[in-house]
């Protein structure tokens, strides 16, 4: 669900280190919650 949306930003992102990050995080707290 959040693949395609998150291919596109990280493009559209230059910050790619900040972005990673908050992709772990987010995988994280998706695997605890």
């Amino acid at each position: 669900m959040m693949g395609p949306y998150v291919t596109p930003r990280l493009v559209l992102v230059p910050d790619r280190i900040p972005l990673r990050i908050r992709m772990y995080v987010w995988l994280v707290t998706g695997v605890w919650c």
